[in-house]
């Protein structure tokens, strides 16, 4: 995958040697804005005509061209009104990833659900030439929202901001799909470049932690953390931060925004007895 989305490769229009991709990916942001095209065939007809035309008529003073450039401020525009735009902090660090988190609280950004047992549908790409915009891509369409989470994309997300401030460059990338269940590729480690913790616990050395303890006495202050939780055969079920003592996630089961900020007691509260709490350490 990649990390940012050109949305359009050429301006489009009805009187325009017209690239069927780009259509189409005008066609569906004018429908899922809530200007019908009836089709998202990548074919410039009428409909699409009108379509754009009551969206200008709506939010632009005439009179202007019937097309649409790659860089055209529309396009955000049209995300925004699909309810799939995130406004992205371009702030790095922790600021940035409180920041961003902040703005999934005061959306009440849901859980996606069944994204918990592998239905996660939604990948979250730079807008390119737009720095401060990202989008949700849903069933690798662009469909009408809200924005909705999961924990391996929250992660992924807030990694790409701690590092850049946005998601418009690597390391972050769109696809979370090799991460979870008994994959052995880490979010933290294999593209973020984090270190694997191991610590000594009386006679055992091991590579994880079982209590809220044990963690408090690993985590280092001013350090930044990724959290995987798995079983007892080392099969990832959840993905969290973890910085200053609390930790940041996006969760199940929560009555407004599944996006949620928690101490390490609450946060293991819930956790089973067998289960096994990776850290991987910001070595920078």
């Amino acid at each position: 995958m990649a990390a940012t989305w050109n949305l359009l490769s050429r301006a489009v229009g009805p009187e325009l040697r017209n690239h069927k991709g780009s259509v189409k990916t005008l066609q569906q942001l004018l429908t899922a804005a809530g200007f019908d095209t009836g089709s998202d065939s990548g074919t410039w007809d009428d409909a699409t005509t009108r379509a754009l035309l009551a969206f200008r008529d709506q939010h632009f003073p005439g009179p202007y061209r019937v097309e649409v450039s790659p860089d055209s401020e529309e396009l955000v525009i049209l995300a925004r009104l699909a309810q799939v735009e995130i406004t992205l902090p371009q702030q790095t660090g922790m600021e940035g990833i409180q920041r961003m988190h902040d703005w999934f609280v005061e959306r009440e950004t849901k859980y996606q659900q069944g994204a918990d047992k592998g239905g996660g549908n939604r990948a979250i790409y730079g807008v390119k030439g737009f720095s401060g915009s990202a989008i949700q891509r849903i069933n690798q369409a662009w469909r009408k929202g809200p924005v909705e989470m999961d924990c391996t994309t929250y992660v992924n997300l807030m990694l790409g901001i701690f590092f850049r401030g946005n998601v418009h460059q690597p390391p972050y990338d769109a696809s979370c799909a090799d991460y979870g269940n008994k994959s052995k590729v880490h979010c933290g480690r294999d593209r973020y470049g984090f270190r694997e913790v191991s610590a000594t616990f009386g006679s055992e050395t091991r590579g994880y932690v079982k209590s809220a303890d044990e963690m408090a006495a690993v985590a280092k202050e001013r350090t930044l953390y990724v959290l995987e939780v798995a079983d007892a055969g080392n099969s990832v079920s959840h993905m969290a931060l973890l910085y200053g003592g609390n930790v940041m996630e996006c969760t199940t089961k929560q009555p407004k925004s599944g996006c949620i900020s928690r101490s390490i007691a609450d946060f293991m509260r819930n956790k089973k007895k067998t289960a096994r709490i990776f850290m991987y350490e910001n070595a920078s």
